[in-house]
């Protein structure tokens, strides 16, 4: 386990940053949600929110505002690693020649990275941050 944020630093620089983070504020209900591809961006981005900045995984806590509740959507990342393949086997499948599976399992890309989840949360383990869950199918009622 990653107990500091040296060696969290360490670790973020073994990987490639790829997958955008998304934050969505609105001063005016007091909160933010913090959103990944394909997790309730599209339906956020059509929501009436002041700011919006987009950010990778390493850059997340500069653009937190503790003065505002965050959210974070997520999904049962077996469902999220499903929705991105779909989406990348459209635009990607085999255009490079090699097999699709070593595009996704080795290549980081928009939709998805194999360390997206383990990298948040221990992130968020190691910043004590107070960010709130809603899961992506709960967005809608939220």
């Amino acid at each position: 386990m990653i107990e500091s944020l040296n060696e969290l630093n360490k670790f973020k620089g073994s990987m490639k940053e790829s997958t955008t983070i998304k934050i969505y504020t609105y001063i005016d209900k007091g909160l933010q949600i913090i959103a990944i591809p394909k997790c309730g961006t599209r339906y956020l981005d059509e929501t009436k929110y002041d700011e919006y900045n987009e950010t990778f995984r390493s850059k997340l806590h500069t653009f937190l505002n503790d003065n505002l509740k965050t959210y974070f959507v997520s999904r049962d990342p077996i469902e999220h690693f499903k929705s991105a393949l779909l989406t990348e086997t459209i635009s990607r499948f085999n255009k490079e020649g090699d097999s699709i599976w070593q595009n996704l399992l080795n290549i980081p890309f928009g939709h998805w990275h194999k360390e997206l989840y383990k990298e948040l949360y221990t992130e968020y383990l190691i910043r004590n941050w107070d960010i709130n869950f809603i899961d992506l199918h709960d967005l809608n009622e939220f």
